[in-house]
């Protein structure tokens, strides 16, 4: 039996130097095995059991406590790349705490910035308590904005192998907290980030202008109107807009148009056009606003230029406006009604409810001295009343004629059409 200290080289390429105790290997002793691993240790029982490095083929090392051929205990291994992972190992396995919010780290842009309606990423790599990286994911990441529209959720996604990507959206542009927790609700590095959400892109359909509705505009003076730049979500575009504005004043005759070169449009940091003009001649214009070749809000607007001292001037053209006749209308109802009530011979009582101009006569005497007599005061109500009575029974016939149709449709649905009538059925239909 191999007892003692020595040297064995086996059949599958493997070699060991070191301690022997009944045939097997036992205490310090190193080991080159076929695969390329290669140990300096202890031995127990023929396997790697104590404290032994390992230098493995793919270039990765282990130092630290071994038990029954596996890595058990403490221990420090230092990956190919470079990467150092410390700790308990249990099984072979590296036995690794849950993520640390004061050694997790949290990078990219989203950490700082944002545009409005668009995604902003940043990531999160994980580190436990003794500042190894975490190679598996399942932590309790929790992400979120605080700002001017409120709480706002961010996804975050597991990649499974210690980092997380995190997106979030806002579409209100300003400034925001952004919160990233760990477990019960723990701040994770610098956390909460001050973040500045920016507008997007100038929208020119939620563009607004003011300063051009019901303005009084002089002719020969200088005027202003602005151009309110949004994105769209309709956040004002604060600082210097990054649009292209087009401003065209023409006349609504098409004989005058403000040149380009008398329409001045500057950029302001408020995310307005401040847009100066001079317009010569007095009249209607016609405004076309655009930005980036799309219509600015309702463009066109309708401008009205006075003259000086705010007295319009008649242009040809509204001189050569006929203003017409409005028909009265009125008048002409009242007679075709006064002409259907007189329709029974008799037109009086049509102005009845009109004051009298003529002395009281006997019968109104008679009426007043006894009020409690009935009496018909407007001749009208009478053709009223009767002509009432006659639409009354038309629609009651109508009525009926459509509840007739509608269940003789239910009838001939649940039971067919109806058979032919029989010359006896006829006659006592006759005699009914």
């Amino acid at each position: 039996l191999r007892h003692g200290t020595g040297t064995c080289r086996y059949d599958n390429g493997s070699q060991y130097s070191g301690g022997w105790k009944d045939n097997m290997r036992e205490g310090k002793g190193k080991a080159l095995f076929a695969n390329g691993d290669r140990y300096d240790g202890s031995w127990k029982g023929d396997k790697r059991d104590g404290k032994g490095t390992c230098i493995y083929h793919n270039g990765d090392k282990y130092q630290g406590e071994w038990k029954c051929d596996k890595r058990h205990g403490y221990g420090v291994c230092v990956f190919k790349d470079k990467t150092k992972y410390r700790g308990e190992w249990e099984d072979d396995k590296w036995i690794q705490s849950s993520a640390d919010p004061e050694f997790t780290r949290v990078l990219g842009p989203g950490l700082t910035k944002g545009i409005a309606g668009k995604a902003s990423v940043f990531g999160i790599e994980a580190y436990d308590d003794s500042g190894n990286k975490r190679l598996c994911g399942g932590d309790d990441f929790t992400c979120y904005l605080e700002g001017p529209s409120g709480p706002l959720p961010a996804a975050v996604d597991d990649n499974e192998d210690g980092t997380y990507l995190v997106k979030y959206d806002p579409t209100v542009a300003g400034s925001y907290d952004l919160y990233v927790t760990v477990g019960d609700g723990e701040l994770v590095a610098d956390a909460p980030y001050p973040v500045h959400i920016f507008p997007g892109k100038p929208c020119a359909k939620y563009c607004g202008v003011s300063g051009l509705t019901n303005a009084k505009v002089i002719s020969g003076e200088q005027a202003e109107f602005r151009v309110e730049v949004r994105d769209v979500h309709k956040n004002a575009c604060v600082g210097t807009p990054k649009a292209k504005l087009s401003v065209v004043m023409s006349s609504s005759s098409a004989n005058d148009t403000i040149p380009p070169s008398s329409i001045e449009a500057i950029a302001c940091d408020d995310g307005t056009f401040q847009c100066l003009y001079l317009p010569e001649k007095p009249g209607f214009y016609r405004v076309e606003i655009s930005i980036d070749s799309s219509p600015v809000g309702s463009s066109p607007y309708s401008l009205h230029v006075q003259s000086d001292g705010g007295e319009q001037k008649d242009t040809q053209g509204e001189r050569q406006q006929a203003v017409k006749a409005v028909p009265d209308l009125v008048a002409k109802w009242g007679n075709i009604a006064q002409a259907e009530y007189a329709a029974d011979g008799n037109a009086e009582g049509w102005d009845s409810d009109q004051e009298p101009e003529t002395r009281e006569t006997k019968e109104q005497k008679y009426l007043r001295e006894h009020p409690d007599v009935a009496v018909v005061d407007n001749l009208e109500d009478i053709w009223r009343v009767g002509k009432y009575q006659r639409d009354k029974r038309e629609l009651e016939r109508k009525e009926k004629q459509k509840r007739l149709e509608a269940l003789r449709e239910k009838l001939e649905k649940a039971h067919g059409p109806p058979t032919p009538e029989s010359a006896t059925e006829a006659g006592l239909a006759a005699l009914d």
